[in-house]
């Protein structure tokens, strides 16, 4: 991972996690790209397919990091995903928040993603995003690879 990359991974941690919603945590970043395979190279780590996320337009690649999942996304629509690179180009585009008796207001229905049900919170249509994940069947609020939608495990 190059110095610049890692840093603005670093700044989009913290910014995620202070704009976290009461009652959840940060579980996972969303890094928008037009490339998957170029950005994977780019990161170093060990990525696997996951679900798509329909509410994003996005195909996504997970890597399971010291305390949280690397989402990468590419448009798979002239989506949300989409209008967030043209805004803002390729880097930190979305976050995703786990936790019970969330009280945030959502904008809309539940849909499937890359860690599954999920929903939008209120912000610009054009990023960046912030997700809230359906609470998970585990006892461990963060997902991982073996959470995901379409996961072997």
């Amino acid at each position: 991972m190059t110095p610049e990359l890692g840093a603005a991974l670093a700044e989009a941690t913290e910014r995620a996690r202070s704009e976290r919603p009461p009652r959840t945590t940060l579980c996972a970043l969303g890094f928008g790209t037009v490339e998957l395979e170029r950005a994977e190279r780019s990161f170093g780590l060990a990525f696997e397919s996951g679900a798509p996320d329909v509410l994003l337009g996005a195909r996504t690649r997970i890597a399971d990091m010291d305390d949280l999942c690397l989402v990468l996304l590419e448009p798979s629509t002239e989506g949300r995903l989409a209008a967030a690179l043209a805004r803002f180009g390729e880097g930190p585009l979305a976050a995703w928040y786990a936790g019970e008796d969330v009280v945030e207001p959502v904008a809309g229905p539940y849909s499937s993603g890359p860690f599954g049900p999920e929903t939008l919170l209120p912000g610009p249509a054009f990023g960046p995003h912030r997700l809230i994940v359906a609470r998970l069947p585990s006892d461990d609020d963060r997902p991982s690879l073996h959470h995901q939608a379409g996961s072997r495990g």
